[in-house]
């Protein structure tokens, strides 16, 4: 464990517990309502602890990351409580640790790297911080991302950064919401990463940004998976056109929350353009 990373963590932790309580009301979780002038927002610390089966003070001590309460045994009466999701739960796990994941890689398995074989697919990787590292000629002509520099090949600094954002991804609300979420899924596990609050502090003259963050959601590629099964998403470009898709992150072993990411045409005409102007590139990738 790193001396950054214990601050970092329990810091995260109070605040992502005090939006979960904040988000539950007591008939929510089966308890009186009280009284009508009740001023808390959301459940109390005593309720809480009620619910898990500890005391208050030793509840208040682990909202509040204090060493003495952060043990393993706590996290699931509290995750309970607190009716948190699987992922979520992991997420509190990996605060309590505090402890940095071995140095990652974005290094591709060879079943992976066969993806970027050009076709009417995209293929782009990216790194546990949305930094795309790796694509496909495909992906170059419907994203931009071989005229991109550093700062632009991020999924965040894309999606709240650029003025047509929201006109070139119409679903732009449920993306964004799921990107910022995995991002702090992958803060979870390395707290106190410089590269990634300077992502963050790059993105904190976006309102929406800001917003969405101050949320404490956390998402996996599983959640991701589960919710767009069967539901295409679009892409509007001004230079190709629209394109209809599906899309599923399969994740890099190794990497600490790095994906690659397939997005797989789901109609002819979408097929179709990608196809025209692929064939019209060499196949480039980044190192």
């Amino acid at each position: 464990m790193t001396r950054e990373s214990k601050p970092a963590a329990r810091t995260l932790l109070t605040h992502f517990l005090k939006t979960r309580r904040a988000a539950l009301r007591p008939g929510d979780v089966g308890l009186p309502p009280g009284p009508s002038y009740r001023r808390t927002t959301g459940l109390r610390r005593c309720e809480v602890a009620q619910l898990a089966g500890i005391s208050t003070e030793w509840y208040t001590l682990f909202e509040m990351g204090r060493d003495r309460a952060m043990t393993q045994r706590v996290i699931g009466p509290v995750a309970q409580a607190l009716r948190l999701t699987e992922v979520e739960r992991e997420y509190v796990n990996d605060l309590v640790r505090a402890e940095p994941p071995p140095q990652p890689t974005i290094e591709l398995p060879p079943a992976l790297g066969r993806l970027f074989e050009d076709d009417e697919k995209l293929v782009i990787a990216y790194d546990r911080w949305l930094n795309a590292t790796r694509w496909n000629a495909v992906a170059s002509v419907a994203t931009s991302l071989d005229a991109a520099d550093t700062r632009t090949r991020n999924v965040l600094w894309r999606l709240f950064h650029l003025a047509n954002a929201r006109e070139r991804y119409p679903q732009w609300e449920s993306r964004a919401r799921f990107f910022v979420g995995l991002f702090r899924r992958a803060l979870g596990r390395d707290s106190a990463n410089p590269e990634a609050h300077a992502i963050v502090r790059s993105l904190e003259s976006s309102r929406a940004f800001v917003e969405m963050w101050d949320r404490h959601e956390v998402f996996s590629l599983d959640d991701e998976a589960r919710t767009l099964i069967q539901s295409p998403l679009q892409l509007r470009d001004p230079r190709i056109g629209e394109i209809n898709y599906f899309t599923v992150g399969l994740q890099i072993p190794a990497s600490a929350g790095g994906h690659v990411r397939i997005a797989v045409p789901s109609d002819d005409d979408s097929r179709t353009i990608l196809r025209v102007h692929a064939a019209s590139l060499e196949p480039r990738r980044s190192a």
